[in-house]
């Protein structure tokens, strides 16, 4: 397959009622050709700002426990979705953090039975692609070299410690933070 056209057609402009904002709802017409043959399709392409907040808790939640991935559909990166999931105990947590995504994300969280989990996805995005090439090589999570650009907020650092921080308590002792990093390269 080689791609000979992409071109971006406005569809529908709507107002986003959580938000005072217009976004923009676009087809992406793709071409592509295979043996002469033509195949055109569209895809719906979501353009929706996020905000410094919304930005901030996707980078904590990505050095966390969530992550932004490519869409089966969508294998060559032009969008992405975040996704988290985390256990029956911090279901809170999950609520406040789909509160303050929910203009981004399709539905409420979801409860998996199997293993009392509670999960939540967000629509598929191309701004959430340029926080998944920064944070990701490949498939694998890494921790940036230019983490301090992106580590401008408390509450990316924050979300980060709710999801993979630990506290050592000791009152006559000492008092220790730390964050689990022992899965990144």
């Amino acid at each position: 397959w080689r791609r000979s056209k992409i071109r971006l057609i406005c569809w529908k402009t709507f107002r986003c009622p959580l938000e005072n904002l217009h976004h923009k709802l676009w087809w992406r017409r793709d071409e592509k050709q295979s043996a002469g043959k033509s195949t055109i399709w569209y895809n719906k392409v979501m353009i929706i700002p996020l905000t410094e907040k919304q930005r901030a808790i996707i980078v904590g939640n990505t050095l966390g426990d969530g992550g932004i991935y490519s869409h089966h559909l969508n294998p060559d990166g032009k969008s992405s979705y975040f996704y988290i999931k985390q256990c029956n105990k911090y279901k809170e947590y999950i609520y406040w953090l789909y509160d303050e995504l929910k203009n981004i994300c399709p539905s409420e969280p979801k409860h998996k039975k199997v293993n009392d989990q509670w999960y939540f996805y967000s629509k598929s995005l191309e701004n959430l692609t340029e926080i998944r090439k920064t944070f990701y090589l490949g498939k694998k999570k890494i921790v940036p070299k230019n983490i301090r650009e992106w580590l401008t907020s408390p509450l990316s650092l924050a979300v980060w410690f709710m999801d993979d921080g630990g506290l050592d308590f000791r009152p006559k002792y000492h008092y220790s933070f730390d964050f689990s990093t022992n899965a990144f390269p």
